[in-house]
């Protein structure tokens, strides 16, 4: 830890070390803080500070009797030489200012006039070498900011205006990432990058920081991560800088009587629309892997799908699957279901793309490896990809019940899947909120059903225990098909299940006729939301706070609106609410009544 670093933390109170070894957090000194509001980041030579209440960096020094130039290791700014191979040639120098009323000022010291290199261009080719990504960003500070999070990064001397004059060279064939601060300045050092590096680079992408962020070092201070990064493909601008035309800001605005009709196209007639995203949600013991491998054997040979509907035409599929092995299960499956797995494909791993990677394989991530994922897929023609399970491929800071992070993330794959025709089957397990129709029945957030073009529930016929159905939950393309039946029959020769599609559709059943809440002769049968909130209750002495409530049964898998529905209709016993306190301080409790209708007091609970 450098003394800037060591010297902004002893200024303030209530410091804790933060996730990474190099982040703290601590009280802001900047206003009436009191749960830590303030990031704190060691980088080389410097020190990042962000307030997430909003207060202004100038006022956060201020506030502990410093200026923005205690943020660097020598007290006045930092010196960045530019070395290649092991020659120095350039070394710039960033004077912080001492008053706010003054600005930073950048020098330089020219060793070597050869070429002007890029900053830790040694790096970059190392990582150009190893196929992996790079950084394009806008400052010095930013490429510290990024090697702080295991990322490799490069930038040019001197400023935005200034990239042009680089050698950029050594990112020939590479995967890119250009990074710009949310100004106007760092829009054109964007634009200058895309159009530069366009024709020499393998992949090009653009990507902003978190929306209250001005750069990547404010993004990295403010304990953002690479999934919180703004991704979008470059091609589209640089198709503009190529062909030379100008840069037209402003709305863009189609008349539809201009726009020509395009009609849907399906993998699978009326069940799988290619180029979107159809979910699949069911319990584990239903057969989800082993029917989508089904579908999997029968896309990669042509043989008709289960409904009789005609194929014909073999095509590649790409799996990511979770949960279970290949040799001893995936393959046993496929060869049970006759596919041609010369067509199939499985995406293990990816190396390169995660924030702290240190060139091992990882097992790939949304959103941050959408990229690589849209590459396998054009380079193997794949048109239909499995992800088995969705949640098991979301990025750590991806909450899969909230609705922003998931619907950012499905957006991107969403147009992966139009670009390239693929048809993405996203498979969930159910949720334990037994008595949730089947809209909300799938584990995480609604808004995983929402992206989707079509969605599927595979459960137990409500008749039969041994028979399963593939029951259409919700389709925005096309008039519901109807439900398909099947049973799970072993294959001797193979040693695991295959599925038997039978011949006869099921009309007119529904997919919540498949979740029926069963009853008893003795009274209710209560939801396993039901049961889990009373359990927790009676393990608390019968009363416990609504937010460890709420916490428990996150970890369990059950969300806070599923909760507290079934708080609500839980009727014998019955679940009381409580407000305890006053203003900020006061909290409510859940009681189970008693047989004679009072209830735990409050001030039992823990």
């Amino acid at each position: 830890m450098g003394e800037a670093a060591t010297r902004v933390l002893a200024a303030l109170h209530g410091v804790a070390q933060g996730s990474g070894g190099n982040q703290w957090r601590a009280l802001c000194p900047a206003h009436d803080d009191h749960s830590p509001s303030l990031s704190v980041t060691a980088i080389e030579g410097a020190v990042l500070v962000h307030c997430h209440a909003g207060c202004a960096i100038d006022d956060v020094v201020e506030a502990i009797g410093m200026t923005k130039a205690d943020l660097y290791d020598n007290h006045v700014g930092a010196d960045y030489n530019y070395w290649d191979g092991g020659s120095l040639l350039r070394t710039v120098h960033r004077r912080e200012a001492w008053q706010r009323s003054e600005s930073k000022r950048f020098t330089q010291t020219v060793h070597d006039k050869s070429h002007i290199p890029l900053y830790h261009v040694d790096a970059v080719r190392t990582q150009v070498e190893r196929g992996e990504i790079v950084m394009v960003v806008e400052g010095e500070k930013d490429v510290h900011a990024a090697e702080a999070m295991g990322w490799v990064a490069t930038t040019s001397p001197m400023g935005a205006s200034n990239w042009r004059k680089v050698d950029s060279s050594p990112l020939t064939g590479a995967r890119v990432v250009v990074c710009g601060d949310q100004d106007k300045a760092g829009a054109r050092f964007v634009k200058d990058v895309v159009a530069s590096l366009a024709p020499i680079t393998k992949e090009l992408w653009v990507a902003a920081p978190a929306e209250d962020c001005h750069d990547l070092a404010d993004h990295i201070a403010a304990g953002k991560d690479w999934a919180d990064l703004r991704l979008s493909q470059a091609p589209p601008v640089v198709s503009q800088a190529a062909t030379g035309r100008p840069d037209k800001s402003g709305p863009s605005v189609v008349t539809l009587s201009e726009v020509e009709r395009q009609y849907v196209e399906w993998l699978w007639p009326r069940y799988l629309p290619a180029g979107k995203l159809v979910v699949f949600d069911g319990d584990p013991s239903v057969g989800k892997s082993t029917l989508t491998l089904d579908l999997a054997a029968r896309c990669s040979t042509g043989e008709p799908w289960p409904d009789g509907a005609p194929n014909g035409v073999a095509r590649d599929v790409l799996l990511l699957s979770a949960e279970d092995g290949l040799a001893d299960t995936i393959v046993a499956r496929l060869d049970a279901a006759r596919a041609d797995r010369s067509r199939i494909h499985a995406l293990r791993a990816v190396i390169g793309t995660g924030s702290h990677n240190d060139g091992q394989p990882e097992p790939p991530s949304l959103p941050q490896d959408i990229p690589t994922l849209e590459r396998v897929i054009t380079e193997r023609k794949v048109k239909l990809v499995i992800v088995d399970v969705l949640m098991a491929y979301l990025g750590g800071r991806v909450d899969s019940h909230r609705d922003q992070d998931v619907r950012r993330v499905l957006h991107r794959l969403a147009e992966v899947a139009e670009r390239t025709g693929a048809v993405f089957i996203l498979i969930r397990h159910l949720n334990k909120d037994g008595g949730g129709t089947a809209m909300y029945r799938g584990g995480g957030s609604i808004g995983i059903i929402g992206a989707a073009r079509a969605a599927y529930l595979v459960a137990r016929h409500p008749d039969d225990n041994e028979r399963r159905v593939l029951v259409q939950v919700k389709s925005n393309l096309g008039p519901e098909p109807p439900a398909l039946a099947y049973r799970l029959t072993e294959s001797p020769e193979h040693g695991c299940a295959r599925i038997e599609w039978e011949a006869e559709p099921l009309p007119g059943l529904r997919a919540n006729d498949l979740l029926r809440t069963a009853t008893t002769a003795d009274g209710p049968n209560h939801t396993q939301t039901q049961q889990f909130i009373l359990d927790h209750l009676i393990a608390h002495g019968g009363s416990a706070k609504a937010r460890e409530v709420f916490e428990a049964g996150k970890e369990d898998g059950f969300t806070e609106h599923a909760l507290k529905r079934a708080r609500s209709t839980c009727k014998e016993p019955k679940i009381t609410t409580q407000k305890v306190g006053y203003g900020d301080k006061s909290y409510q409790v859940w009681s189970i009544a008693s047989q004679h209708g009072d209830t735990h007091k409050a001030a039992d609970a823990p």
